[in-house]
C-alpha cells in the first residue's frame, strides 16, 4: 500500500513538474532565439501606449507567467507572487535586504495601448540589471512576449525604441525572466 501511495505521489509531482516547464518552453525558445524581437519592435514602434506607472495595472496573468518561473521568487520551493515598487517607491536595489517586505523590482515605464503592454523595470540585488518586458495581450492575458536585459536606464518608449535598434543580442535576450 505504501509503496502504492508513494509511487502515485512520485508520478503526481512529476507530471505537475512537466506541465511547468511545458508551458514555459514555448516563450521560452522564442525569447531564447530571438524569434519574437521583431514583431516587440514593431509593436512598440507603431503603438500608441498611454503611460501608467502604476503596478496595480500590470495585468494578473502576466505576473502569473512571471511568478511561475523566477526561482529568485520561489523560498523553500513556495512560489511567491512577484512584487514590484511603483516607480516613486523604495525597493531592494542591493542583495543586502534591510527590509523583506520590500520588492525586488522597481518600474522605470508601465505602458499600455489596447492590445500591448511595455513594462521596463529595475531589478535589485547582486549584479543589478534592467529589464525590458514587452506583450501582446488578448482579453488580458499575454498571447506574445520578449523580454531582454540590458543596463541602460529606459524612462519612455523613446527610450525603449532607442535601446531596441540595436542587434537583439546585445540585449542579453537569453537571460529569461531571472
Amino acid at each position: 500500500m505504501r509503496t502504492a501511495i508513494f509511487t502515485l505521489l512520485l508520478f503526481g509531482k512529476a507530471e505537475l513538474l512537466a506541465q511547468d516547464s511545458i508551458s514555459f518552453t514555448f516563450w521560452e525558445r522564442k525569447i531564447l532565439l530571438t524569434e519574437n524581437f521583431e514583431d516587440m519592435r514593431t509593436g512598440i514602434q507603431s503603438g500608441q501606449f498611454e503611460v501608467l506607472n502604476d503596478k496595480t495595472q500590470i495585468p494578473e496573468s502576466l505576473i502569473e507567467l512571471l511568478t511561475e518561473h523566477d526561482p529568485s521568487e520561489q523560498i523553500l520551493g513556495i512560489r511567491n507572487l512577484i512584487k514590484f515598487s511603483n516607480p516613486d517607491e523604495k525597493y531592494r536595489a542591493t542583495d543586502v535586504v534591510y527590509d523583506a517586505e520590500l520588492p525586488s523590482r522597481q518600474i522605470m515605464l508601465l505602458a499600455k495601448d489596447s492590445s500591448q503592454l511595455l513594462l521596463t523595470y529595475k531589478h535589485g540585488g547582486m549584479g543589478h540589471h534592467h529589464h525590458i518586458l514587452w506583450c501582446e495581450l488578448t482579453n488580458n492575458q499575454v498571447t506574445n512576449l520578449w523580454i531582454g536585459v540590458t543596463f541602460k536606464d529606459m524612462y519612455s518608449v523613446n527610450d525603449v525604441i532607442r535601446i531596441t535598434d540595436i542587434d537583439p543580442r546585445k540585449l542579453n535576450t537569453n537571460m529569461v525572466c531571472k
